[in-house]
């Protein structure tokens, strides 16, 4: 799994803020009338268009934050390299991604050290299937910024799809190195260690993700396909991996409806 390394929702997190995303809808809309009230006394403060955008992104009102953030970008041209990485970021949300690429670029002339916005414009290519230039900008956030755990589970993931299993497993080590109890990453290891017949490993990794992230419905179900495949591989506990895998499939559905039914 690629992610994206969300600049602003990541100053959220640091600022000791809560998420903006366990918010109730009702606080969204309070957010949004103060930020549109602020906007209606004084239309030149970009950063009431910057946090009103945000807003509309969370509560996937896409086109409203668009046009918050091209604002924000007309009021303050030389400070506009964050707005230009969010606005890039819903782009590719949308699958606008030349659109996207063309906001990271923008951004890249304000800031060319940035690390998050060359992986940021990584992220986009990979998406778009150009795995290629995908990797070049992982390397080259790597090179700013080489303690980046998300830029080697990102770039381990494009090799991963560029069947390139030996270099994905090296970068999700480094990833892990850097930050090992983070699920995403044993997740997207286990997937080529069962991709590749490694089963063993697969099923640590797939163990130690659902031990950090019990929730993690995606796992489950490869735990469940990983025990399938160990008991093709084992007769002797044909019977017993194939229960563990029906358990898995089991808890996934669970988990599934009690998201779904939120």
């Amino acid at each position: 799994m690629i992610q994206k390394i969300k600049i602003f929702m990541l100053i959220i997190i640091l600022a000791g803020c809560v998420s903006i995303e366990d918010e109730p809808v009702s606080d969204y809309e309070k957010k949004i009338d103060y930020y549109s009230q602020i906007i209606s006394i004084n239309p030149q403060n970009a950063k009431a268009y910057d946090e009103r955008g945000e807003l509309y992104y969370q509560t996937g009102r896409y086109q409203d934050a668009i046009n918050d953030f091209t604002e924000a970008i007309k009021l303050e041209p030389e400070n506009a390299f964050m707005y230009y990485i969010k606005r890039g970021y819903i782009y590719e949300d949308l699958g606008q991604y030349q659109e996207a690429v063309d906001d990271v670029n923008r951004a890249i002339e304000l800031n060319p050290e940035s690390a998050e916005a060359y992986s940021n414009r990584g992220a986009t290519y990979y998406h778009w299937g150009k795995h290629s230039e995908a990797i070049d900008d992982f390397n080259r956030a790597l090179k700013l910024n080489p303690e980046s755990a998300g830029a080697y589970s990102n770039r381990g993931t494009a090799y991963y799809h560029w069947g390139k299993h030996s270099e994905a497993i090296d970068d999700f080590n480094r990833a892990l190195k850097l930050n090992p109890n983070d699920a995403v990453f044993l997740t997207n290891r286990g997937t080529v260690y069962y991709d590749t017949g490694r089963y063993q490993e697969a099923l640590d990794d797939f163990n130690e993700s659902l031990r950090i992230d019990p929730a993690y419905i995606r796992v489950y179900r490869k735990r469940g396909n990983t025990y399938q495949a160990m008991a093709e591989q084992t007769p002797s506990l044909r019977e017993e991996y194939l229960r563990r895998a029906n358990d898995d499939f089991n808890q996934a559905e669970f988990h599934e409806t009690e998201t779904n039914g939120k």
